[in-house]
């Protein structure tokens, strides 16, 4: 058996069927297993779950009490056969023959885990998973680790790596039963712990954000939701420490709950009341105290910086201005040339920190590019279409380089 799919279901009726399509379609010519965990569905998902394994020979439905998704993936995990393994959320979609790519990959270059890139896609709307862009920008190559590129800290997804079975099963990996956000302790664990990990530079999997409300991991209003992401974090941080041990990777576990984990909770303050905000702010202070170096605050954008000032004196009343100021005027805030150093023009009485070297302000920020046609011929291949990097004045043409490339998937030749 070459690949094993593990899909946990729980009432998510409306996205199913498209997801095991998706998945069936995703194995090319290889032979697999997919085992549907139905984690106590009540909405209809059950018996549309047992209906396509009847009448898919590689699909095998198996029903459990709701112990939640960790649990379900555990078992799922334990049950499967395949050389190698993949989860795959049951809401969300895999592009066609990505196992077979990523298989082919993995076998070429004896890789423990590869990754495919990621998108996400949000009430039918395609856009770039920004954490992914972070993830893999810096990579050159096909093959890395964790210490090579401490980047891929911000790839905390686990549905887009192929891992190789016997690996995950030395290593007795296991997702926290539970808890919200269990992929953070095992998601990047994966990367530190291979032999090497491949990296596919397409985009493999679509990762469905639910704007409903049904999905658990958006509930951010809910306290155990910020409780349980901040025990996630310290579990991660914990075990890279002890099983790692690199002062690289654990800087960008740091940066990443500075820039990423905590987001949504702080741009959400005066959705909150008085008393939860100053909770959440009280939640998030007391983690950066224990958890993140000093010096780290002074390696994010100013945004973050100004927001984390705020945080850490439990001044809620001013963080929501920041947040409010962040939403309105921050990406238009124009950044000039003060020396040889640039700066952003803000507003003092909202940017009470006296920094405003803007020197991180463009690090991350990819930019929009499109090919509107391919033309070849007489050896010549010519693309046409567009890009603009926001915030860069560019009027010369001639100022302009940009640089494209040819790249195999397989052998990573360019």
């Amino acid at each position: 058996m070459d690949v094993s799919i593990v899909i946990p279901v729980y009432n998510v009726k409306d996205y199913l069927i498209e997801c095991l399509n998706s998945v069936d379609a995703g194995f090319g010519s290889l032979e697999g297993e997919v085992l549907i965990i139905d984690d106590g569905s009540t909405d209809g998902s059950s018996e549309l779950a047992k209906n396509f394994a009847d009448e898919h020979p590689r699909f095998r439905y198996v029903k459990i009490v709701n112990q939640g998704v960790a649990h379900a993936r555990n078992l799922g995990a334990a049950r499967v056969t395949g050389k190698y393994l993949q989860f795959v959320d049951s809401d969300d979609i895999v592009e066609p023959g990505l196992f077979e790519k990523l298989f082919r990959v993995a076998e070429r270059y004896d890789a423990d885990v590869t990754v495919c890139d990621v998108v996400r896609t949000t009430d039918g709307k395609i856009s770039a998973s920004d954490i992914h862009v972070r993830a893999f920008a810096g990579i050159k190559g096909t093959v890395t680790s964790a210490v090579e590129s401490p980047s891929l800290a911000y790839d905390s997804l686990v549905m887009n790596k192929l891992i190789r079975r016997a690996y995950y099963e030395e290593q007795a990996f296991q997702f926290p039963e539970g808890m919200y956000f269990e992929d953070i302790p095992v998601a990047f664990a994966l990367d530190c712990k291979a032999n090497r990990v491949a990296v596919v530079r397409s985009i493999g999997y679509r990762w469905r954000i639910r704007t409903s409300g049904a999905s658990t991991t958006q509930s951010f209003a809910n306290r155990k939701n910020l409780t349980d992401k901040i025990a996630m974090i310290e579990r991660l941080m914990s075990w890279v420490d002890a099983e790692v041990g690199d002062a690289g990777v654990r800087r960008a576990v740091e940066l990443k709950a500075l820039t990423v984990d905590f987001t949504v909770y702080l741009n959400a303050m005066n959705d909150f009341s008085d008393e939860q905000a100053a909770d959440y702010v009280d939640l998030i202070a007391g983690f950066v105290e224990r958890n993140i170096a000093p010096e780290r605050l002074r390696e994010v954008q100013l945004k973050e910086r100004q927001v984390f000032h705020d945080v850490l004196a439990r001044d809620v009343d001013h963080l929501r201005r920041v947040v409010n100021y962040k939403r309105a005027n921050y990406a238009t805030a124009p950044i000039v040339t003060s020396g040889e150093a640039p700066v952003m023009v803000l507003s003092s009485d909202i940017f009470t920190i006296p920094d405003r070297d803007a020197g991180r302000e463009l690090e991350n920020v990819p930019p929009r590019c499109q090919v509107d046609a391919v033309e070849t011929g007489e050896g010549k291949m010519v693309l046409r279409g567009h890009l603009y990097t926001r915030r860069i004045s560019m009027p010369n043409v001639g100022d302009q380089r940009i640089r494209a490339w040819l790249y195999n998937e397989e052998s990573g030749e360019r």
